[in-house]
Formats: structure tokens, sequence, C-alpha cells
């Protein structure tokens, strides 16, 4: 009982922005098999989703990464990244490896598209820092590409960063990144991302059901 009031709380705090956008009065209160029926579109992987579905499997990637504005020798070095759908295609996870200067360089970020805020989201960590890194965007207007932006902070201050997917076709896609420093906007790094061939029984996994009773709003 405590479980169901605590789930049935954290549903109807998650709904007041939703409902309130959707014309729902204080007089006028939605029944618990509305708000459910709302939750579960919400819980639904949609069209926000679909533009990651290039990015999902094993690519090898092409690495250049400029250190500072002007940098006319940047680093270039190659790595692997292995990406997959998790919780039931509602998140892209990606494990991508490579080396930095002669440095092995490992990560794990996770790319999510709210359905309620229409934004897309992104964390980050990796072997060369201790914290998350948390960005979050939206889309371009053609479909093609999404950017999320946040604000860095380390030794050297904090230092906005702007990362940009670009969806090449459905065996290319690309990551850029800009970041700035003394109110200087460079291009920090960009990654070249090229999809392995398959081997025989690989399975990328799916999202964006298309069966009609777990579509999405607009799906």
């Amino acid at each position: 009982m405590k479980i169901r009031m605590v789930v049935g709380a954290v549903f109807a705090a998650g709904l007041i922005g939703f409902l309130a956008g959707n014309g729902f009065s204080d007089d006028a209160q939605p029944s618990e098999e509305e708000m459910m029926k709302m939750m579960a579109e919400l819980a639904t992987p949609g069209p926000g989703h679909k533009l990651m579905e290039p990015m999902v499997g094993d690519f090898d990637a092409e690495s250049t990464l400029w250190m500072q504005p002007g940098d006319e020798n940047p680093v270039k070095s190659t790595a692997t990244a292995s990406s997959k759908w998790i919780l039931g295609g509602r998140y892209l996870a990606t494990d991508y490896s490579g080396d930095l200067k002669g440095m092995p360089f490992t990560g794990l970020g996770i790319l999510a598209f709210d359905n309620f805020k229409q934004r897309y989201q992104s964390t980050w960590i990796d072997s060369f820092s201790t914290g998350i890194g948390m960005s979050t965007g939206a889309a371009s207007k053609d479909g093609k590409s999404f950017t999320v932006s946040m604000v860095w902070e380390g030794p050297m201050g904090k230092m906005p960063m702007e990362t940009q997917w670009i969806v090449v076709d459905k065996d290319h896609f690309m990551m850029r990144m800009h970041m700035e420093v003394g109110g200087v906007k460079f291009k920090h790094m960009e990654l070249k991302f090229k999809r392995r061939a398959k081997t025989a029984g690989a399975k990328s996994g799916a999202c964006c059901p298309k069966r009609p009773e777990n579509r999405g709003p607009g799906y």
C-alpha cells in the first residue's frame, strides 16, 4: 500500500505541468485511468528517439582534437564505439574506447529524449575525469542533428561546451564539440563514425515499437 501511495504521488507530481499545458484546470482533474494513459504515452519511445536510431551498433571512429583556438596541429587518433538501446528503447548507451596523446581513453555515455520536456539530454563519464557531464538541448529543424550544451567547471574555470550529433546516413554519423575559453569559441573535437560490418547473428536492438498500442504521441 505504501509503495502504491509513493508511486501515485510521483505520477501526480510529474503530471502537473503536463496537465496544465493540456487544458486541465483544478475543477476538471483527469481520472486515474486518464493519468495512467498519459504516463504511458510519455514513457513510450517516439520520434525524438528515432533520430538516434542510426547511432545504434558498432562503429570505428576517427578523432580530431584541437587543444586551443587557432590550433594548427590538431591531435588525430582512432577509436571504437558500441551503442545499444537500454530500458526498452528509452535510452541509448554508448561504450567508447580510444586514446589521447598515446594514453588510453575510455568513456560511457547516455543519450535520451525526454518526451515531457521535448528535449535531448546527455550524460558522460570518462577515464580522464571523476565528474559527470550533463547536457541538454534540442534537434535541428531538418531533424538530422541535435545539439546539447553545458558549462564545464575545472582548473581553468567555467567553460561553456556545446556538442552536436549529426546523422549523415544509416552507417555514418558525426559528433562535433565546441568550447569557449576566455570568451573565444572554437571547435575542440570532431569524431567521424563509420559502422562496422555486422557479424552473423548480431542484433542492434530497437527503439520505438511499432505495435499501435505502444506508439507514443505523434509517432
